[in-house]
């Protein structure tokens, strides 16, 4: 089930804002040098939809950082979220 009505649909305002310098591997540790890490650092996300496509549920990020090519460095970026008790992953 999709929320009936999303209250942001762009950067300006999201629904969800994250401290800036606070990536940890695997959730769990920290590093103490994040400059090589900016691309993967979580700045907000919002919800939106489309109206051409009712059905679907976008989700977007906005990274502190991204870059095209990281070279060794990667990332696999998931938005986890619930509504109404379901929980959903992206």
């Amino acid at each position: 089930m999709f929320p009936t009505g999303i209250m942001a649909d762009n950067s300006d305002s999201p629904e969800v804002e994250d401290r800036i310098g606070d990536v940890k591997l695997f959730g769990i540790f920290g590093f103490l040098l994040q400059f090589p890490l900016k691309h993967v650092d979580i700045v907000s996300a919002w919800f939106h939809e489309d109206g051409n496509n009712p059905d679907y549920l976008y989700v977007s990020l906005k990274l502190r950082d991204l870059k095209e090519k990281t070279g060794t460095l990667r990332a696999i970026y998931v938005v986890g979220w619930s509504n109404d008790n379901h929980h959903f992953l992206t």
